[in-house]
């Protein structure tokens, strides 16, 4: 077991350190703002958004040799689009995305059947964009081995930045992130505008997804956006664990992943759901035991403190 572990870890650090890096990095953000969407039961905008994200990289890879002629100039050049005209690509298919949601949904509010609609349509776009474009041998290579594995140090600094800004800003909101979440009523009370931090919870998800889809693609992105949330909503013991422990099953998971798909040659993005899967259930199934051994100590000492007291009375 051991030699397994540091051989895959040398495999790593060999082949692929960027991408564990950057996945890392996104495995603590993701499903911290994922716990937001969740909490707003809006899991399919999860869904929608990263893939929005990938059908705009798509066309972005679609549209850049009619855009630049001169990059296919002969049979030998095949110059790639800039980190730039990707990140652009991707921004305007997440906001043409989420306007359509918005004009869509009642109230500027969209249902699941709406977002699970957009999400669809982007994947098909995105689908045909990469088998009709000029690149169809990078559809195949990202089908087969996934993004992660081939990213590179200026894409793992954009992934890593990005993913500390999503997760710094949500830790600094987070009190009227939660509570515009749970009760729209109080928010106003309080002089805040449910509206606002709705948008607010868009704008983090849609950046991270912008940002980092582009690098690691949609289906990363998404897994560690929704599974950790989704499987810890019930397990957690308080709402102030409930982002930690999602975050951690992603860590968890996205480690797990790259060891895995090395040490038995499995692509990497199934590997990464089933792997957050697995740790997803693992952490919370830890949770629910600490939780009920703090309940218990907790109910020991309660009776400890009614002898003590019976026993000075009498």
């Amino acid at each position: 077991m051991i030699d397994s572990l540091l051989e895959s870890w040398r495999l790593v650090q060999l082949l692929s350190l960027d991408g564990f890096l950057a996945g890392l990095a996104l495995a603590i953000a993701a499903p911290w703002v994922g716990t937001l969407l969740i909490l707003r039961r809006m899991p399919f905008l999860g869904l929608a958004i990263p893939q929005l994200a990938g059908a705009g990289t798509a066309l972005a890879w679609f549209a850049f040799p009619l855009v630049f002629p001169a990059t296919f100039a002969s049979p030998d050049v095949h110059d790639h689009p800039p980190t730039t005209f990707l990140l652009v690509g991707s921004t305007i298919a997440i906001v043409v995305g989420l306007l359509i949601l918005a004009m869509m949904g009642r109230g500027g509010r969209a249902t699941s059947s709406q977002a699970a609609i957009v999400f669809l349509i982007a994947l098909a776009v995105a689908e045909i964009a990469w088998v009709t474009g000029p690149y169809p041998e990078m559809a195949e290579s990202l089908a087969r081995r996934g993004r992660l594995l081939t990213v590179l140090a200026p894409g793992r600094d954009i992934v890593i930045a990005a993913s500390a800004l999503a997760w710094i800003l949500a830790i600094s909101f987070r009190r009227p992130l939660w509570l515009s979440a749970f009760d729209r009523d109080l928010t106003r009370l309080k002089g805040s505008r449910p509206g606002t931090w709705l948008m607010i919870t868009l704008l983090l998800s849609g950046g991270l997804a912008a940002a980092c889809v582009p690098e690691i693609g949609p289906e990363a992105v998404l897994a560690l956006l929704l599974i950790p949330p989704a499987v810890l909503n019930r397990a957690s013991p308080s709402l102030a664990a409930y982002a930690p422990l999602s975050s951690l099953a992603g860590v968890i998971g996205t480690a797990a992943a790259f060891h895995v798909s090395f040490a038995r040659d499995w692509p990497l993005n199934p590997t990464l759901i089933l792997c957050l899967l697995a740790a997803s259930l693992s952490v919370s199934a830890l949770a629910a035991v600490t939780a009920r051994v703090r309940r218990g100590i907790q109910r020991a000492s309660i009776a400890r403190r009614i002898q003590a007291s019976g026993a000075s009375s009498s």
